[in-house]
């Protein structure tokens, strides 16, 4: 009876809140190998709007992990190409698309509105200028990022956890090469630790950066602290 239960309970816990997923809107800048899988996922679970921000064109070395895209796309609009393509997959979600390159004067505007932020960018000043666009609106952020075989989530819930500028150092990856399988498992991740926040108002993991290894098969968390001097979420002083 005890391992029933003990089945039971872990069913339980990956029930998600359709009637909730389906007033729940996202912003998902980056419509690459991590943001095609995520926006699939998204949408195929019931997220009731979704938006893809990405400003790049389809190239030939993009296809073989960006499963949105076929050879006859090249040099045209990631954004526009993956909306179009997740309305057609999930007809009940209402998909939109930014053709658009976020900067800090345009963040704030693009990011303003939604129920939750997630960030599928390999660019580090887009990445740092929406989450400070996150940090004053009060929005909630998912960064979700891959370099190789290795990629890491993490979730920033405002007045709650350390923000994005407190672990990053500023650098981007300078490995660029990806396999399709592994940006699947990261883009998994990131997508069911979103749908876990958007249906339960709230993520066991937030303030944690998650660190996932598909070579090896090791996935690891790492609490992250805030900074007392970071100048974006104001150190101690805004933990809320």
């Amino acid at each position: 009876m005890n391992g029933l239960a003990a089945q039971k309970d872990a069913q339980n816990s990956c029930l998600l809140d359709t009637s909730r997923l389906r007033k729940s809107s996202v912003l998902l800048i980056g419509a690459g190998g991590l943001g095609c899988g995520i926006a699939v996922s998204l949408a195929g679970a019931g997220v009731g709007e979704i938006v893809i921000c990405d400003y790049d064109k389809v190239s030939a070395g993009n296809l073989n992990r960006q499963f949105l895209y076929k050879a006859s796309d090249i040099g045209k609009s990631k954004a526009e190409l993956a909306a179009k393509r997740i309305a057609e997959y999930a007809p009940d979600c209402r998909v939109t698309s930014i053709s658009q390159k976020v900067y800090e004067d345009n963040a704030e505007r693009i990011v303003d509105g939604y129920d939750m932020v997630m960030l599928a960018s390999d660019n580090m000043p887009v990445r740092l200028a929406v989450n400070s666009a996150c940090v004053r609106l009060g929005a909630t952020l998912a960064d979700a990022g891959i370099s190789g075989c290795c990629g890491r989530v993490y979730i920033y819930i405002p007045k709650k956890t350390p923000c994005l500028a407190c672990l990053e150092s500023g650098q981007e990856s300078r490995d660029k090469r990806t396999v399709g399988a592994a940006a699947g498992i990261i883009s998994g991740f990131a997508a069911f630790s979103a749908l876990k926040f958007l249906s339960d108002g709230f993520c066991d993991k937030a303030g944690k950066l998650i660190l996932i290894d598909a070579n090896n098969g090791i996935i690891d968390e790492l609490a992250v602290k805030r900074l007392k001097n970071c100048n974006i979420c104001g150190g101690v002083n805004n933990a809320g």
